[in-house]
């Protein structure tokens, strides 16, 4: 059995969930500031002011379930029963070290989608953006 075999057998964690959970929350973020910077004129024209606010939860979920499945990762990949070779202690620190890595960065991001959803509560964005025209 391959090394690879037998790490994925020790932790059933995909590449996909790993990435997911490193970078997910860096593209909760950005979408975040698209959806908030792209909708204001058209809501504004609309009537729809309020429909900016719904943006923010569903972008704090985004970047919270990111946190949530890295830290399942780390989790996930404690060490294996017995001892293991050098090559899966390798593995196995590579994958601690971005599950890790993914729990920090969603946590940062999060705070960051908090920051730049405070001006839109405090601030109505429709009074604020009275000189846009489409």
């Amino acid at each position: 059995m391959s090394t690879r075999q037998s790490i994925d057998q020790q932790t059933p964690v995909s590449q996909f969930t790993i990435w997911v959970g490193l970078l997910g929350a860096a593209g909760a973020w950005a979408l975040h500031l698209v959806y908030s910077y792209s909708l204001v004129p058209a809501a504004c024209t609309a009537g729809m002011g309020p429909l900016m606010y719904l943006g923010i939860p569903v972008f704090l979920l985004l970047a919270g379930g990111a946190g949530y499945l890295s830290w399942r990762v780390y989790e996930a990949s404690q060490g294996p029963d017995g001892e293991p070779s050098d090559d899966e202690l390798e593995a196995m620190k590579r994958l601690r070290f971005m599950a890790l890595s993914g729990v920090v960065m969603s946590a940062f991001f999060f705070m960051v989608i908090i920051a730049q959803s405070v001006p839109i509560i405090v601030q109505d964005p429709c009074e604020a953006a009275g000189s846009i025209r489409i």
